[in-house]
């Protein structure tokens, strides 16, 4: 389409435009394609925008090299043959992984020194130089850094030539070249793109032996550049979807690390797509199948989180959260797709996931590199702590008593516990944000904690239990009032925890029972068995209907008077039964004094206001 779309133009300056025209339209197609279609899938983004971004490359390329060769020739080796030069691609260009406003990071190597052969020869490297500063300018980005040609990743950086030399390359990244840790780290993601594939191919062969054979990496300097990043970029106590610690950055650095590490022992690490590269480490057990997986999906939640910011601000470099509570934040959450459900808001489940997948990424630092690989003062929330084998005391006590714990030790104990080694412990890992978050307004979170942890104990699906307090946080909040307000009632769900699904349900607790729909139920439930069966009925009755009469003052801050007219009320019903129930037993006593007995009440029963 794109040579259709050229054919009819006759002057260089009309092919320059028809060039960027497709390119716009192309652009707007596939962005408008992500947001209406693609629900969030980046690689479905990421593949389409790469293609495009090849093809825009490449026809530059032609166009630029058309106008040089004629001014200049072209250029020639020392011996008289024709050099050959190729387009690699860097960063999320080289890793097949282009967003939404992702700039392009292009590097040229071109074959042999010499010079031009036309009327106004050129030395190669400045004629190569032209080339590839005249493909930067032929790609107009309409804002900075979307589709913005970057030349920065060449050898040298700003101080070095615009294009690079074949023996330049292998001087630069070879054994004992200067190349700094990161660049080093960058040409895990350098593909060939453009030019001549020949060349393409050595240079990827060369970066294979410099970068995937020993030790080519200098941790110490690339997490000394992490700090600085930290630092510059991670300012005033805000979260950077990019630069935080546990952010993009940290995962996508620390997982081509693993790649360089092993790189050596199989060809399936050796490439620039982040997928593939944690699909192979998964393979080769150098990741748990778990931790690939949790990888993946970080992964995916940070490039939506990046896109999705992108797409609001209108900008590539402004990759900081809105606050959270924000309308900003809100508008963020619903751009990424979260939607309402069963109490959380889309900005909460936004909150929590990304608590959650920023200590995914933390934890996977320091399981494999220590926690001293971790940029920054030792930071976290309280699934850092639970993903961590042995969490630094600091950075436990400042977590917990953040929340309220008086005794961190003990919290981080029921914590573990509560998120044990089952199938549930995925669904707890964000729970426990939102338990905590829950728990800083509780009067006592330690006993809280406590008390759900002896709770959840007794459950027999706790999976479903965690599943129902991370989807419903009103049911969580109930519960963790029951555990923290009254040990009475904390005790009697823990003996009873079946009685944990009625007691919540709204039908059965946000409105009073009156006294005659108590009695009835009661005595339907007494009908079956004999004497002490019916007393075991009456008593987890009455355990029930505490609790909910309980639940309803703690929690719902019902009025005083309704509490004292529930349990007035309950009292009456219980009195009623037992007393039917005691008339009706055959030979007993006191069944002859039949309908001639009554009870009377008096003191607070007398008067309805039991408390």
């Amino acid at each position: 389409r794109l040579r259709e779309h050229l054919a009819g133009a006759t002057t260089r300056e009309e092919r320059e435009q028809a060039l960027n025209e497709f390119k716009d339209r192309e652009l707007f197609l596939i962005d408008l394609d992500a947001i209406v279609h693609q629900g969030g899938d980046v690689r479905a983004l990421a593949e389409p925008l790469t293609a495009l971004a090849e093809l825009v490359v490449n026809a530059a390329a032609e166009l630029a090299q058309e106008e040089l060769v004629r001014r200049h020739g072209r250029p020639r080796t020392v011996g008289g043959l024709e050099a050959r030069f190729a387009l690699f691609g860097l960063g999320k260009f080289g890793g097949a992984a282009l967003g939404y406003a992702s700039d392009i990071e292009l590097l040229l190597v071109y074959s042999d020194n010499g010079v031009t052969d036309g009327p106004q020869p050129l030395d190669n490297g400045e004629y190569y130089g032209l080339l590839v500063r005249e493909i930067a300018r032929l790609i107009r980005a309409k804002r900075e850094g979307i589709f913005h040609v970057d030349l920065r990743l060449r050898p040298y950086g700003h101080s070095g030539p615009w294009a690079c030399s074949l023996e330049s390359f292998c001087r630069y990244y070879g054994p004992g070249g200067p190349a700094h840790a990161v660049e080093r780290l960058a040409l895990v993601r350098l593909r060939a793109v453009g030019g001549d594939e020949d060349l393409g191919a050595q240079v990827e062969r060369l970066r294979d032996e410099y970068v995937y054979r020993g030790r080519s990496i200098n941790l110490a300097e690339l997490r000394e550049l992490r700090e600085r990043q930290v630092a510059e970029k991670v300012k005033g106590g805000g979260y950077n979807a990019k630069f935080s610690p546990g952010a993009l950055v940290d995962l996508e650095y620390d997982v081509q690390v693993l790649q360089v590490l092993h790189g050596h022992r199989d060809p399936r690490l050796r490439t620039p797509r982040i997928h593939e590269a944690l699909a192979a480490l998964s393979e080769l057990g150098v990741l748990g199948a778990e931790e690939s997986r949790q990888l993946v999906g970080a992964y995916v939640f940070f490039r939506r989180l990046v896109n999705s910011l992108r797409m609001l601000r209108g900008s590539a470099q402004d990759l900081f959260l809105p606050p959270l509570g924000s309308i900003e934040h809100a508008h963020l959450a619903r751009r990424m797709g979260y939607e309402r459900g069963d109490g959380l808001e889309p900005e909460q489940r936004l909150h929590l996931d990304f608590e959650t997948q920023t200590a995914i990424v933390r934890a996977f630092i320091e399981r494999h590199f220590g926690r001293e690989a971790l940029p920054g003062r030792p930071e976290g929330n309280v699934v850092d702590l639970l993903l961590s084998s042995a969490p630094p005391v600091e950075l436990r006590d400042r977590v917990l008593r953040r929340i309220g714990f008086r005794d961190p030790v003990r919290a981080l104990l029921n914590l573990q516990r509560l998120t044990g080694n089952g199938a549930w412990r995925e669904v707890f890992l964000p729970l426990a944000v939102l338990a905590c978050d829950t728990l800083r307004h509780m009067p006592d979170p330690d006993r809280a904690l406590n008390n759900w942890e002896r709770l959840a104990a007794e459950l027999p699906d706790i999976e479903a239990h965690y599943r129902t307090l991370l989807s419903q946080p009103r049911r969580l909040a109930i519960l963790m009032g029951i555990c923290s307000d009254s040990q009475f009632l904390a005790d009697t769900l823990i003996r009873h925890p079946e009685f944990w699904e009625w007691v919540t349900d709204p039908r059965n607790l946000c409105a009073p029972r009156r006294r005659a729909a108590l009695r009835a139920e009661l005595w339907e439930m007494g009908q079956a068995g004999g004497a002490l069966a019916w007393l075991d009925t009456v008593r987890r009755f009455r355990h029930r209907e505490m609790l909910r009469i309980g639940t309803r003052d703690l929690c719902l801050r019902v009025p005083l008077e309704e509490v004292t007219a529930d349990l007035s009320d309950l009292a009456e019903a219980v009195l009623e039964c037992v007393l039917e129930r005691a008339l009706a037993e055959p030979g007993a006593p006191w069944a002859r004094a039949g309908r001639a007995l009554c009870v009377l009440a008096m003191g607070k029963l007398g008067g309805a206001e039991l408390n």
